[in-house]
């Protein structure tokens, strides 16, 4: 089997590389801005910019793939809020020209989704037949994508997921992520306060273990949308208290603070908590508590602390 994996020197992307490249498929990966040493000899990376047709048919044409992951996105959800059409280009429209180009060859096509589909009112945890309604542009624009997917395409899957944790290695130098979890650890570190926001829930997941599950999808003849998402539903206040635990700072350290005090242009749902019965039951899947998945960072890359 051939697997075009787009955004893979990205953080999700990555880590379907180094999980997808040891099962023997060959495995296409694209970058955009850097190239890279392939983990494999069975790991071929070719540049792709998601926004220039002519390039995606070259890469398609070149490698004539059976399964395409697209793990790319500009993600940063303050950031497309400002950024609407600068975004939508890579986010929607380039998406949309990957899958017409799915559909021209029959190639399986999967997409990575996000929690931030729903508006967290549903007081309960999301299962994946809820009625979508984003209260941000980042979920408003996710949402457009699955429904073209879903509606436009049937050899698909939509996996969606919720607050991605772990290290991204690139050319065999770990590097971390800056975003929540490691600029708490940064903070931590250096032994000072980390504010973190208390009543807003999602469930934190392990990067590897929605790689796992995608690569998964590739193998088997199943079709349609799957929550890949971690045990626990917690807000970042707790997220962050458990990642001191497991990284033996002091809890101390940790302080509550409403959302009011930070200035955010992009809305935030309460919570939304994803159901995963449907994945434990289709793919054999087992969420990790975010006790776990933190251990498991932490073994991955403890040097990086």
């Amino acid at each position: 089997m051939k697997i075009l994996i787009v955004g893979a020197t990205g953080f999700l992307g990555n880590y379907i590389v180094n999980i997808a490249s040891p099962t023997g498929h060959d495995v296409v990966a694209t970058y955009l801005f850097k190239d890279v040493k392939p983990p494999s000899s069975n790991v071929k990376y070719v540049m792709l910019d998601k926004t220039n047709t002519e390039m995606i048919s070259k890469v398609f044409y070149e490698c004539s793939p059976d399964v395409i992951i697209d793990a790319s996105l500009i993600g940063q959800v303050d950031f497309i809020e400002k950024n609407m059409f600068r975004t939508r280009a890579v986010n929607v429209y380039g998406t949309f020209d990957l899958i017409k180009k799915a559909d021209e060859i029959g190639s399986k096509f999967i997409f990575v989704s996000t929690d931030f589909v729903f508006d967290g009112f549903k007081g309960a945890e999301y299962i994946e037949t809820d009625v979508t309604s984003p209260l941000n542009e980042y979920g408003s624009q996710k949402v457009v994508v699955e429904n073209y997917l879903s509606k436009m395409y049937s050899k698909y899957n939509i996996v969606r997921t919720s607050v991605l944790y772990g290290w991204n290695s690139i050319n065999d130098v770990p590097v971390p992520r800056e975003y929540f979890i490691t600029k708490l650890l940064a903070t931590l570190k250096r032994g000072e306060v980390f504010k973190a926001i208390t009543g807003q829930y999602e469930k934190p997941t392990y990067a590897k273990s929605v790689a796992e599950q995608i690569v998964k999808l590739c193998e088997e003849p199943i079709n349609g949308i799957f929550h890949v998402a971690g045990a626990t539903c917690t807000d970042r206040y707790g997220h962050a208290r458990a990642t001191a635990k497991v990284y033996e700072f002091s809890e101390k350290l940790v302080v509550p603070c409403s959302a009011n005090d930070f200035t955010f242009t992009a809305k935030r749902p309460v919570s939304t908590c994803l159901n995963t019965e449907k994945a434990e039951k289709f793919l054999n899947y087992k969420p990790l508590t975010l006790e776990e998945g933190l251990d498991l960072m932490r073994i991955e890359k403890d040097a990086q602390i």
